[in-house]
C-alpha cells in the first residue's frame, strides 16, 4: 500500500476498498476493513463478497458481530494456517 493511514473512515473508505480488491492490503489492514464495514453495516449493503468474507471472519472468531477483531485468534490462524479464514 503506498499511502500510510491508519484509520479506516468515511473519508477514505473508497481508498481502502480499492486496495482490498487489487489485493494490496496486509492482514492487519484486512481486519481493520471489515472490523469498519461490520461496524457500519456496509459489509451487507456492499457486492456480496464483502458481506461473504464478514461472515467467513466472524464465524472464524476473528471478528465480532459487533465488529471487534480478536488480535490473538488472528495471530493463531495466521501461524497454523498461513491465512486467516
Amino acid at each position: 500500500m503506498g499511502r500510510v493511514i491508519k484509520r479506516i473512515s468515511q473519508k477514505n473508505i473508497i481508498y481502502f476498498l480499492q486496495e482490498y480488491e487489487k489485493f494490496r492490503l496486509d492482514y492487519k489492514q484486512e481486519l481493520k476493513l471489515f472490523s469498519y464495514l461490520i461496524k457500519t453495516s456496509l459489509a451487507w449493503r456492499l457486492q456480496g463478497l464483502y458481506g461473504r468474507r464478514a461472515n467467513e471472519l466472524i464465524r472464524a472468531g476473528v471478528i465480532s458481530k459487533s465488529g471487534k477483531i480478536n488480535w490473538k485468534k488472528a495471530r493463531q490462524l495466521l501461524d497454523q494456517y498461513g491465512a486467516i479464514f
